[in-house]
């Protein structure tokens, strides 16, 4: 059961990082259609794609048990809390906080899910 759980998680850490992925590509469109950062509909995709990686933390997702292992190296619990105000308090966040998440964060959070993709890779393969 334990390594079905695993696989399971993967999966979901493979979804975080597609949508990290997903934030990156829109930064570069945003920069090459000289697309303003502050403007509306550029601040609304980066808000709803952010979201989509908490999404993957939601009940039923990635376990208790991996987010609580990997807790030191990925804020779960922030990403978490962005997703909730994205998704259900939208009007209350600024567009200062969803573009320095975006550009601030986003790469941080890329290196960091890098590594634990990688640490559970390694205990997949074993």
């Amino acid at each position: 059961m334990r390594i079905e759980r695993l696989q399971r998680d993967y999966s979901y850490l493979k979804q975080m990082m597609y949508y990290i992925e997903e934030v990156e590509n829109t930064l570069r469109k945003i920069h090459h259609y000289n697309i303003p950062i502050t403007d509306e509909m550029s601040v609304n995709s980066l808000a709803m794609v952010i979201g989509q990686i908490g999404e993957q933390l939601g009940s039923g997702k990635l376990s208790e048990e991996t987010q609580e292992k990997f807790s030191d190296i990925i804020p779960f619990q922030t990403i978490k809390g962005f997703r909730n105000r994205a998704y259900h308090d939208y009007g209350s966040m600024k567009a200062k906080i969803i573009i320095e998440t975006a550009i601030e964060d986003i790469p941080k959070l890329r290196e960091d899910l890098e590594y634990v993709i990688m640490q559970v890779e390694k205990e997949l393969s074993r």
